[in-house]
């Protein structure tokens, strides 16, 4: 009897429970994500060789580097000029 009134209250507390879920104040899911950062990506593949790539952010512009066969390669993006 005290194990079915157990499970009783610990599934009235589960699923009665009723608690409203917060709605998002923006309807930006990054709102206040910081927009100047960087960071380090790496990529492992099967064959153990790894890609390693560096990126800097500052808003909408993007800088990339990367260390290719043929020497190091450099994106850079500026969406405030609209120019890559």
């Amino acid at each position: 009897m005290k194990k079915l009134l157990m499970l009783s209250v610990s599934a009235f507390l589960s699923f009665g429970a009723d608690l409203p879920a917060r709605a998002q104040t923006s309807h930006n899911p990054f709102a206040g994500a910081p927009t100047r950062y960087s960071v380090d990506g790496v990529t492992a593949s099967k064959t153990g060789a790894n890609l390693t790539m560096r990126m800097y952010v500052d808003g909408n512009k993007r800088r990339t580097e990367q260390e290719t066969n043929n020497g190091q390669l450099v994106l850079i993006l500026r969406g405030d000029m609209n120019l890559m």
